[in-house]
């Protein structure tokens, strides 16, 4: 569990709202070294009392010894997205997630038609970038070795801490690597800043020779654009909510769930379709490597159609507090505008759901059968083939809720396939997330409320790791050339 500042370009997706251009200055404004402190001070008080993983990887002491070394390195002046850099990097190690720092909304509509950024969208497979985009002067798929005759593998080393989130790197550091790619562009910019054109040095795959070419920066809408036509999310499977297909010569349905933010009552619908389609079929392929996650209940409800008997699911679930502080400041509550109304209910919800005394270690510990479904009840139609569940660095949150089910299902042959996932095999900090403003810089913290850890039988996974699959399997550059799934493909291989 390690800290995690999204600063993800959806961020930046700003396209329906009406276009505001700020001055140039809003880049560069500069703040004080008092102001500095005081948002510093105000995002320690908040963790200290609200952020319901607090302590579940320092301890009391080193968490404040981190924080003084970390206070006296403000010694001056800093503008806006300097301010922003120095809190991604001193904040990490210290084993929080769901925990994110941005910059004010007013940054990126400034930024939204300005000519400052990277503009190749970029995969990485063993360390090194490749373009994830049909660019026309660039072979697609050709390595990205040098951008303003600097090491792209420098620069991977530079940046690659600010994308660990609450897993450690594990054996291939998918997880940083995906993430990395999502914010390579804005990190870039905010390392260097703005750049009108950008040299880059590449190596052509099929001829293996090196070339060099200039090409120019563009501004967020675009750059959002051509995310949404990356080589690596070409195939259709990835631009549904779910998507399903039966492959006849291997008796094999393979369904590709690429979220659990739906309504319940059309989620169960769904599936018990799909459910009842499966008499006959030998073996089952979920697909779970672009699933950043949703609504816990969901997991539960898919959890069902796996089993066949009642499984009991008392999760154990702790809070700092069982009251929201600096109500003033809150802007969001789960990435949706904080009303009056929202944060008592919020609060209400704390104050119901978790005991009134506090334990040794300070915490308020969640009250009997509150928390999700007290038993996950098997579905009338239930799957019974042999599960194949295809995971990587993009697993996230929910996904790995429901995957952690599976994990210790003993009554079914389930095989996880891919690469270790993005999210903690043993639990998260999540459920209530706040966003709050800084009170002098304007930038946004987000923190978790609730600590919630998963009961399980297996205990092979080391702690502070994702899940990680029996089948280990990455995307290999040569099937990248051709738009081929390599994952799917060695597995389809053994399924003959």
């Amino acid at each position: 569990m390690r800290l995690f500042f999204i600063f993800n370009i959806i961020f930046l997706n700003i396209l329906f709202f009406k276009i505001i251009i700020l001055p140039n200055n809003i880049l560069a404004q500069t703040y004080s070294v008092a102001d500095c402190k005081t948002d510093f001070q105000f995002i320690k008080k908040v963790i200290q009392q609200m952020h319901g993983g607090l302590y579940q990887s320092v301890s009391v002491a080193e968490f404040e010894k981190k924080m003084a070394e970390f206070e006296k390195k403000i010694t001056k002046p800093m503008e806006a997205h300097n301010f922003f850099r120095f809190l991604t990097n001193g904040f990490v190690g210290l084993g929080f997630d769901h925990t994110s720092i941005g910059l004010p909304e007013e940054y990126f509509k400034d930024l939204l038609l300005r000519n400052s950024f990277f503009p190749l969208p970029l995969y990485f497979m063993k360390g090194k970038a490749h373009l994830n985009y049909d660019f026309l002067e660039i072979p697609a798929g050709a390595e990205i070795t040098h951008i303003n005759e600097e090491k792209v593998t420098n620069l991977v080393a530079k940046f690659i801490d600010q994308t660990v989130e609450e897993v450690e790197k594990g054996e291939n550091g998918s997880i940083n690597f995906r993430t990395l790619e999502e914010n390579f562009s804005i990190w870039y910019f905010l390392e260097f800043g703005e750049k009108s054109f950008f040299d880059v040095k590449y190596t052509d795959f099929e001829t293996k020779k090196s070339n060099k070419l200039r090409i120019n920066a563009i501004n967020s809408r675009a750059l959002n654009g051509r995310k949404l036509s990356l080589l690596s999310k070409k195939s259709e499977r990835y631009k549904e909510d779910i998507h399903y297909v039966y492959v006849d010569s291997l008796k094999t349905l393979l369904v590709t769930l690429n979220t659990f933010k739906a309504d319940s009552a059309k989620f169960v619908e769904m599936w018990d379709r799909i459910a009842q389609g499966t008499d006959g079929i030998k073996n089952f392929v979920l697909d779970l490597r672009q699933n950043g996650g949703g609504f816990m209940e969901l997991g539960e409800i898919l959890y069902s159609y796996f089993i066949d008997k009642p499984h009991k699911n008392k999760l154990n679930e702790e809070i700092r507090s069982r009251t929201i502080i600096e109500k003033d400041q809150v802007l969001k509550i789960n990435g949706y505008p904080a009303r009056k109304e929202d944060i008592e209910y919020a609060e209400n919800y704390l104050k119901n759901g978790f005991s009134e005394k506090a334990n040794q270690k300070g915490s308020f510990l969640s009250k009997k059968d509150f928390g999700g479904m007290a038993e996950i009840k098997p579905r009338p139609a239930t799957i019974k083939s042999n599960i194949y569940i295809l995971i990587g660095g993009n697993s996230y949150s929910t996904a790995v809720s429901f995957g952690r089910f599976m994990y210790n299902n003993a009554d079914r042959n389930i095989t996880f396939v891919g690469e270790e996932t993005g999210s903690s095999y043993y639990g998260h900090t999540a459920n209530i997330l706040l966003s709050y403003k800084l009170p002098k810089t304007n930038l946004v913290f987000e923190l978790p409320l609730v600590q919630v850890d998963f009961p399980t039988i297996k205990k092979d996974i080391p702690k502070k790791r994702g899940i990680i699959p029996q089948m280990k399997i990455s995307q290999n550059i040569e099937d990248f050339m051709k738009g081929e799934d390599t994952v799917l493909n060695e597995l389809f291989k053994k399924l003959k």
